[in-house]
Order: structure tokens, then sequence, then C-alpha cells
């Protein structure tokens, strides 16, 4: 049976289809989303995917406009551009530059038919004039370039294409000595995605191993650590399996979904093994072990069934998130933890009926863990009072820190300093205005017009104030446009030196798309009616782009009358606000994890003061930790945000199983001391024994080259060794307290 539901589950990952960018990681529905794509389409404009080359990165060319690079960019980009899906390239060598004499505008290239024009010096100068190819297509200095790919949509099959067809165009000249950057709101998942797949495909087989050693040192039995992994490791094909068949897309978040299902679903595994062990040791000659496994198998089943529902609602508690990708991780995470659950009592026992009798030395292993178990607990009962008194005061200390937490996603800590995005934004950044925009939407009110004199006004006005903000490094609009087209007829027969009144701009813009219909829909709506003004940003950290925000929206306040409409939005926009969103997910997913698992406990013990105390050991060590954390001034990531409410999940399950043995012993009559030095005697072994495996499981994720996966890892791994600290010194003093 196991084997035809585990063959249905591989069918699911077969299904599997990896998603790329925003849409698939926030969802189709995401307002963040929506308002992007409905922006998009006002303007035509589309995803960009681009490759930046520098003639300082190679003896080829000292400029752009050189015969040689020139050359390479026609040749790319006319090959590029044959990729179904694209809206258009733009390079040195295709774009259409305006060229303004008495005749009005013409459109000239610095390649026609292949070859470079023998006008091209004086292009290239009105080329570096030109706002819409200064630090968009070529940089200031005209030694760097881009060749640009538009999307004609955000779907993943469509960003995939185009950089496979960049890397193929691009790959001869690459050979012969330039070196290209790839930059664009696309590619961080395109190639990121793979990275992390790469990585975990690595931390997989590390963390197998370095589990597998906890489980070999604690019970001194390969067959019965392959046995566990074996279970384990079908849990998470399952879980893997279950996404392809409900339809949800691989994401870069999703990865993490298999290593997580492979730490957290093996300490049901390791309490079985414990009391199997235990009761095979001392099982009357001639005792059958399908017979003693059932018995172990049904003392085990409660505690553990309670452990896993708790580890699953704080995955559960994911669900509150408005980020799609995260809601399908908590969903598919809780799945993970409850098949490893039923593997648990399934596939591992007919496992183990396969695993010989126990080696002597596994025998004498557990007997010894009995003396510093028992002194364990006389520890804490004697020194209780000062155990109570330094939890508390260092739980106090965690509090003060925990306000002093703050939330930072860097670029170079998310994907880590050899990421290649990470390299390639840096090389983009030294040369263009920067590879991420945020866009800000006007609308005029009552159908006015946005070159009207008045609103004109308004818009130069504001334009003028963002572009002294830090931070900014270019701002791109309709004004701008008008501005540069106003100077050069002033040059010609028309004798202005500027587009003073409304007719003129009016005819500036006439003359404009009659040049290029395309680009100036890309900041102006035909009606006038709307404006788009493009803000170059780079690549900031969270807390400079907050403020970065903050001051767009001042001088917003500042300069735009009220009665306008005002949409802010952009690549760069969407990053701050899934980021936004994380940061939320982490109080109210952590809160309600909190909920659950007290709700949770409270019917298994039947005592709201038990069931507080079962809490305390997880949740004070969640705290320590992240008051550590807020008091070095070390701040949350997009990892370390998601570690409270899955480490309040998993860590409780030390003080579940101490406390159901803890309850079985006093209905057997023993006193409230007896009982609870025999519960940390009986399941100690199994406790330190999983609590271990977790830790050591969530540390080996430090060897990730993606700094939110490590940083997840350290904090999460010192969060349940704090935990295991806590259940075995604390607890035991605080329930002996109450019920002595």
């Amino acid at each position: 049976m196991l084997l035809g539901v585990t063959a249905f589950f591989c069918v699911g990952i077969a299904k599997l289809q990896t998603e790329i960018g925003y849409r698939a990681f926030l969802g189709a529905n995401h307002p963040t989303v929506t308002a992007f794509d409905d922006f998009l389409d006002r303007y035509g404009e589309g995803l960009t995917l681009a490759a930046v080359w520098s003639c300082d990165d190679t003896d080829l060319c000292e400029s752009v406009f050189d015969e040689t690079a020139l050359e390479m960019a026609y040749t790319a980009s006319t090959q590029i551009a044959a990729t179904p899906g694209l809206a258009g390239v733009d390079s040195p060598a295709t774009s259409r530059l305006a060229v303004v004499d008495a005749l009005g505008i013409e459109a000239r290239r610095l390649v026609e038919f292949g070859e470079p024009v023998a006008a091209r010096a004086t292009l290239a100068q009105l080329a570096l004039e030109d706002p819409l190819w200064r630090g968009r297509i070529v940089s200031h200095d005209g030694r760097a370039g881009v060749i640009a790919a538009r999307l004609a949509s955000s779907s993943s099959r469509t960003a995939l294409a185009a950089y496979e067809a960049f890397r193929e165009a691009l790959a001869p000249f690459s050979r012969d000595g330039f070196e290209f950057a790839f930059v664009g709101g696309p590619l961080e998942f395109i190639v990121a995605g793979p990275e992390l797949e790469r990585d975990v495909r690595r931390l997989v087989p590390i963390m197998i191993a370095i589990v597998g050693v906890v489980i070999c040192l604690v019970f001194h039995s390969v067959g019965q650590t392959l046995a566990t992994l074996a279970a384990v490791g079908v849990a998470a094909i399952w879980t893997v399996g279950l996404a392809g068949w409900l339809g949800w897309p691989q994401t870069s978040l999703s990865q993490v979904l298999a290593p997580l299902v492979l730490v957290m679903g093996v300490c049901d595994s390791i309490h079985l093994l414990t009391i199997y062990d235990h009761q095979r040791s001392s099982a009357p000659p001639g005792a059958g072990h399908a017979d003693v496994l059932a018995k172990a198998a049904g003392e085990v089943f409660l505690p553990a069934l309670v452990t896993s529902v708790t580890t699953a609602a704080g995955l559960l508690s994911f669900c509150a998130s408005d980020i799609e990708s995260l809601a399908h991780v908590g969903m598919a995470g809780a799945f993970g933890v409850m098949a490893a659950l039923f593997l648990t009592f399934t596939l591992l026992p007919v496992l183990l009926l396969a695993v010989p009798a126990l080696p002597p030395g596994a025998v004498r292993a557990a007997q010894r863990w009995r003396t510093p178990l028992t002194a364990l607990h006389d520890i804490s009962v004697r020194r209780r009072p000062a155990i109570t008194l330094a939890s508390i005061a260092v739980v106090t200390l965690s509090v003060l820190g925990l306000s002093r937490v703050s939330f930072e996603a860097s670029f170079e800590d998310l994907y880590g300093e050899d990421s290649d995005v990470v390299r390639w934004a840096a090389m983009a950044s030294e040369h263009l205005a920067g590879a991420e925009t945020l866009e800000i939407d006007l609308v005029v009110p009552d159908g006015g017009s946005m070159i009207s004199d008045e609103n004109f006004a308004v818009l130069s006005r504001t334009q003028q104030a963002l572009s002294g903000l830090a931070g900014i490094n270019g701002i791109v609009s309709i004004a701008s446009v008008v501005e540069h087209l106003s100077l050069h007829f002033g040059t010609g027969n028309t004798g202005h030196g500027s587009a003073s009144s409304e007719d003129e701009r009016e005819a500036l813009l006439r003359g404009f798309r009659a040049f290029d219909r395309r680009a100036l829909n890309l900041w102006v709506t035909p009606d006038r009616a709307r404006s788009r003004l493009s803000l170059a940003v780079g690549k900031l950290p969270q807390a400079a782009l907050d403020r970065l925000s903050e001051e767009v929206e001042s001088v917003l306040d500042d300069t735009v009358p009220p009665s306008w409409d005002i949409e802010i939005t952009g690549s760069i926009t969407v990053v701050q606000r899934m980021l936004e969103d994380i940061r939320k997910t982490q109080l109210s997913s952590f809160a309600l994890a909190g909920a659950l698992v007290y709700a949770i406990l409270l019917l298994f013990v039947r005592s709201p003061y038990l069931a507080m105390l079962g809490m305390l050991p997880t949740a004070g060590a969640a705290i320590v930790v992240l008051g550590i954390m807020g008091l070095s001034g070390i701040p949350l990531d997009v990892g370390t945000s998601m570690v409270a409410a899955i480490v309040l999940g998993v860590g409780v399950d030390d003080a579940v199983h101490l406390l159901c043995r803890h309850k079985r012993l006093r209905a057997a009559g023993l006193d409230t001391h007896r009982a609870m030095r025999d519960a940390e005697v009986d399941v100690g072994r199994a406790v330190v024994a999983s609590s271990a495996a977790l830790a050591a499981g969530f540390a080996s994720l430090t060897t990730s080259a993606w700094g939110s996966v490590s940083a997840f890892g350290v904090v999460a791994a010192i969060a349940i060794a704090c935990a295991l600290f806590a259940t075995l010194l604390l607890l035991p003093a605080l329930v002996e307290a109450r019920e002595g």
C-alpha cells in the first residue's frame, strides 16, 4: 500500500512546474502584483531583462559607439529579437534616436543594414544627451551599454526563453572577450532560483548524513538509522508530490520543503526507537519483536500525535501571510509533518522488524543515560529557586532586547556575495542609473491635460524635487522628453529655445509620436491625462529603501495637488512590499502559532497551567534568541523572520513527551517528584536525541551560500538548544513546584 501511495506522489513530482518572478512568489492576485501589472499594461512597458557590458572590461572597444561594440550589439539584439514573447529589444545599435531638423523629428539608428553609419560620432553625442538613452541604453560617459529585452508578459516561460536567448546570442562574444552582466527583475528569480535549487540539492545529503550520524551515535544501530531516514525520506517525497498534484508551482521559497520535512519529521521516529529499544532490552525471553514494537507504538503514539499537530500548527500559521508561496509552504510542510507521523507508525515498524537484534553495545549505551539524566533532574530540583530566577532574568532582559529587533534584508545577504545575481548587479550599478525602478503614476483631475501650463509645471517641479533625494540615480518623465526635444528644436529653424506653451509642447509630442508612438506612450497616455515618473534606484537594503519610499511620499505630498491621483509601483516597490509582507508574517504567524499550540496543549493536558508550562521552554527560547539579536544589533532577515513560528511548533515536542510520561506515571500512583524524575529518565534520551538531530540538521544549513538560509539555520539551531535546556532544567522544577 505504501509503495502504491509513494508511486502516486512520485507522479505528482513529475507534474511539478517551476515558476519564477514576482507573480509566482506573491501570487497572481496579490494587490502589489495586480497594481504593477496594470501599470505595465497601461504604458505598454513590460518587464525588462537586460545585459550590460562595459568597454572598461575589455580591449575590444573604448566606447559602446565603436564599430566592434556596435556590431556586437546589432548581431546579438537581432538574434534576441527573434525570440517569441518579446515586445522589443533596445540597444545602442538598434534603438531609434530622435534627430531634430528643420523638417521635424527624424528617426536615426547608429547601425543601418548591419553596418555602423558614417555619422555615428554625431549621433553618439546626441545619444548621450537624450534622457531616453542616457543611463538607460548607454552610460553617461558612453563606455557601457545595454541590450534590453522588453517581455510581452510576466510568465515564467517568457522570462526563461528570453534569458536563454540572451545566453545563446552573447556566448560567441563572451568567448571573444566581452563580459556581460545580466540584470532585471525576472533575472533574480531565473538565476537565483536554480542557484538555491542546486544549494538545496547539496544540502540535503549533508543534512541526511548529519541527522543519521546523530541517530547512529544515540542508538548504536546502523539498521535503525537507515530505517528512520527511509521513513522520513518517503514523507519528503509525499510532500513535494502533493504540491505537484495540487498544481502549486515550485518557487525559490518552496525549495526548502524537503529539508524541513527531513529534519522535523525525524523526531517521532526517535521517540519510537527509544521506547522500542527499552522494551526489547527488558522483554522476557521469547517475546516477539512485533508484539514489543506494537506495545512501544501504543505508548508513543499519543504524545507523537500531539507533537506532530503542534509542529503542523506552527507551519500552518504561515497561511495567515498574504504571500501565496509562503502559505503553500506552510500547508505542504504541515502535510509533510503529518505524513512523517503516519509513516513512523506504518512504514518504520515494517522496516524495524527486518533489523537484527540489538547489539550489546546498544543496550549498554541506553542504560548509561540513566545516571546523567537522574543527576540533571536532581540539579533541577535542588537549584529550583536559582534556576527559576535566572530564567526570569534572562527572559526579562530578552524582552527588552525584543523591542529593539529590526528587520533588514539586503540584496547581498539574501543571495550571498558569490551569487551571479549579486556580482552582475554590482557591475551594472557602476555604469548605469539602476537596475530597478520606482514608478510614480500621476493622474490629473477632471479630464485635464498633463501638458497644460499649470499641470506641466507641477510635473516639472515634482521631478526636480525628487531628483535631489539620496538613492535616486536618475529620473525620466514626459517633462524630460519635452525638454530634450525643445532644446534641439531651438537649434533648428523654429527659433524656440524651449516649449513654453501647451501648444508648443503638443506640437513637439505630435512630432515625437510620428517618430516613435511606443516611446511616447511609455511616458504619457494618449489622452494626456496620465503621466509617469520613472526613478532609477540601485539595490538598496530594506531600511534604506523604506526611508527612500517615505521621502518620495513626502515630496509628492508637498508638490502634487491633493486633487491628483497618485499610484506608486515599480519593480523596487514590489520587492519592498514583499519584504513588508514577510515582516508582517513574522508577527502574525508567531501569534497564531502560539495560540494554536497552546490550544492543542490545553486539549492534551486538560490544565491551563500545565499547557502554559509546556509552552514556556520553547516560547522562552524564541524570545531569548530574538532578544539577543535585538541587544546585539543583529537584524532579522527573510530567513530568520520565519524561525519563531517554526521553532514554537517544533520545540514544544520535548515538553509534550515529558509531560505525557509524567502524567502516566502519576496515574500509576507515583508521587510528583518520583514521577517527574522517572519521566525525565525514560524520555530524556529521546528528548536529547531528537533535539540534537533538529539542531544539527538546522545547523547544517549554515553551509548554504544563501545568507538568509544560513542565518535561518543558525538561529533555529540555537533556539532548539535553548528549548532543550529549558525543558530538562526549568520545566521539571516548575511542575514539581506547582504540584508539590
